[in-house]
């Protein structure tokens, strides 16, 4: 898994009635984790999320902060990177997380067609990885510290409706993709 590229590996809970995943994350290489339970936390808010994350990852060193690639992490982890001043890949399909420098990420683009290579520069980046990308692996020991922590900050928003997209326009559907006076085919000839 992507724990086992990185060493120590800090995990952030978020939500109402979460305490009972912190054991399930140590099972998978979590060497610490940080709980914030709380009804504020009980529907989705992406500025509550980074309300509570931010003071915490710049009060420490944390060089990749990395999110699910859901369509809810995405929004708090754009929020986070805004938040914190820092970098935000999404999609990140491959990491080589390099001892002696920068790390190396992969990330498809065009709809898959090709993947593009990304070096990690500054102090702390932010990464949404895709589901399945990286195997996860139980470990041996699962040690662990558990803290609970303090929800800070108030609700802004409130979701009030969730509703289907209507269908538009699929580009990996498309023979062909031009962008910036450049063209990506699926067709070889």
């Amino acid at each position: 898994g992507v724990g086992k590229l990185l060493g120590n590996v800090t995990g952030l809970l978020l939500g109402k009635d979460v305490g009972a995943f912190a054991e399930q994350a140590k099972e998978y290489g979590a060497t610490e984790i940080r709980i914030w339970d709380d009804e504020n936390l009980s529907d989705f808010s992406p500025e509550m999320h980074s309300d509570c994350i931010a003071p915490y990852l710049r009060q420490g060193s944390f060089p990749l902060v990395i999110f699910p690639n859901s369509f809810r992490a995405k929004e708090s982890a754009g929020m986070l990177s805004v938040d914190l001043d820092v970098n935000l890949v999404t999609d990140v399909v491959a990491l080589d997380a390099q001892a002696d420098g920068p790390a190396l990420i992969q990330r498809p683009i065009f709809e898959g067609k090709a993947f593009e290579t990304i070096e990690l520069v500054g102090q702390q980046n932010i990464i949404t990885i895709r589901s399945r990308a990286f195997e996860a692996h139980k470990t041996e020991t699962k040690d662990g510290t558990i803290t609970h922590e303090t929800v800070k900050g108030n609700r802004t928003t409130k979701i009030i409706s969730r509703s289907q997209p209507e269908k538009g326009v699929s580009l990996g559907n498309a023979k062909v993709v031009v962008t910036a006076g450049r063209g990506i085919t699926n067709d070889p000839k």
